[in-house]
C-alpha cells in the first residue's frame, strides 16, 4: 500500500510540475484597425503570453554553480594546507541545513534576477506603440511597465513552487 501511495504521489507531482511549466498568464492585446484603400486591415485580438515559469531551470543552474564554488576551492591544495580555510570548508557542505537555506535563497534571487534580464517590462509600452497595439490593461508608459512587472513578480513566485 505504501509503494502505491508513493507512486501516486510521484505521478501527481510530475503532473503538477508539467501543469505549472505549461501555464501562462495571458494579457489581452488589441491591434488597431487601418484602412488601406477599400480594405480594412488589422483589428486583431491577441494576447501577450507570460509564462509562469519564465526562468525555467536557469535559476537552479546559477544557484548550484555559485554554491558549489566553495566546495571546489576547498579541495585545492593551498586551501587544505591553510588551517583557517580548511576548517571553514565543511560548513559549505550540501548536508548542512544552512547551505540548503542558502541554496533556496539563491534560487529565489536568481529567478527574479533572470526574469529582470530576459523580460524587460519597460520596453513593452514602446513595443506596443510601434505595433499599434493596445490593451485594456495597459495605461500610460510608467503604469504599463509597473503593471507587467507586478504580474511577473506574482507569477514568478508561483513558478518557484515547482
Amino acid at each position: 500500500m505504501a509503494v502505491l501511495l508513493i507512486i501516486a504521489a510521484m505521478i501527481g507531482l510530475v503532473a503538477f510540475i508539467v501543469f505549472v511549466e505549461r501555464s501562462e498568464r495571458r494579457i489581452p492585446v488589441q491591434s488597431a484597425r487601418r484602412i488601406v484603400g477599400r480594405r480594412q486591415m488589422g483589428g486583431v485580438s491577441s494576447h501577450l503570453p507570460l509564462k509562469v515559469n519564465s526562468g525555467g531551470v536557469m535559476p537552479v543552474i546559477f544557484a548550484s554553480s555559485i554554491l558549489s564554488a566553495p566546495l571546489l576551492f576547498g579541495q585545492m591544495a593551498f586551501v587544505q594546507s591553510n588551517k583557517v580555510l580548511s576548517e571553514s570548508s565543511p560548513t559549505c557542505s550540501p548536508v548542512n541545513p544552512g547551505t540548503s537555506l542558502l541554496y533556496v535563497g539563491a534560487i529565489i534571487f536568481f529567478a527574479y534576477f533572470y526574469i529582470s534580464i530576459v523580460f524587460r517590462p519597460d520596453d513593452m509600452p514602446t513595443t506596443c506603440v510601434r505595433a499599434v497595439a493596445s490593451s485594456p490593461a495597459f495605461a500610460p508608459v510608467g503604469r504599463t511597465s509597473d503593471y507587467i512587472n507586478g504580474i511577473l513578480t506574482r507569477i514568478t513566485l508561483v513558478g518557484l513552487s515547482t
